[in-house]
């Protein structure tokens, strides 16, 4: 399955975020540098070592970017369940919901008032 998910030869550092096992992983890189080839390449991966789609969570700041991953990962993954992708919105709005906390009126502080509380 792999070698669907990446087209072509990933750097050492690209191989060792795909590989890396052992909890959570944290991929930062500037754009056009491979992070969506990466995280398909690592969701992959984790699905061939036999981890459950339900337990591999993808976060991402857009929509669009979660979007993108979906649609690569589901290349790659032909018949199995995909991994949960969300934005970092979307999965907190999630938390909310399922601890009750939806119906709340929530709104971000502005940096003035972020200060003025921390």
């Amino acid at each position: 399955m792999l070698s669907v998910a990446v087209p072509g030869e990933l750097t050492p550092r690209q191989r060792e975020a795909t590989f890396r096992r052992g909890g959570n992983l944290l991929l930062e890189a500037v754009p056009g540098s491979g992070k969506t080839r990466v995280i398909v390449a690592r969701c992959a991966s984790l699905l061939d070592d036999g981890i459950p789609a339900a337990e591999i969570l993808v976060l991402t700041f857009s929509r669009r970017a979660a979007a993108e991953l979906r649609t690569r990962l589901a290349r790659t993954v032909a018949n199995g369940p995909l991994p949960d992708i969300r934005t970092f919105h979307g999965f907190a709005a999630q938390l909310l919901a399922e601890t009750g906390n939806a119906g709340r009126t929530w709104r971000l502080l502005s940096e003035p008032a972020e200060r003025a509380l921390f």
